[in-house]
């Protein structure tokens, strides 16, 4: 049977395993704006339905 390691080496003890790599943090000011993109979408997710079911009902309203 074929196992696929991709070329990884086990390691055994007294030895470190493999370092995982390491991602660039985020600033603060990078911080601040994917917080406000995360409220935003968090209001928006309650009151876009209210604002479209206002829209449909004014629609239907103007048109009956």
């Amino acid at each position: 049977m074929f196992l696929n390691t991709d070329n990884h080496k086990p390691y055994y003890w007294g030895e470190e395993p493999p370092r995982k790599p390491k991602y660039p943090e985020l600033t603060p000011r990078q911080q601040k704006v994917l917080f406000a993109l995360i409220g935003f979408n968090l209001l928006m997710m309650l009151l876009a339905p209210i604002g479209g079911a206002t829209i449909i009902s004014a629609l239907v309203h103007l048109a009956g």
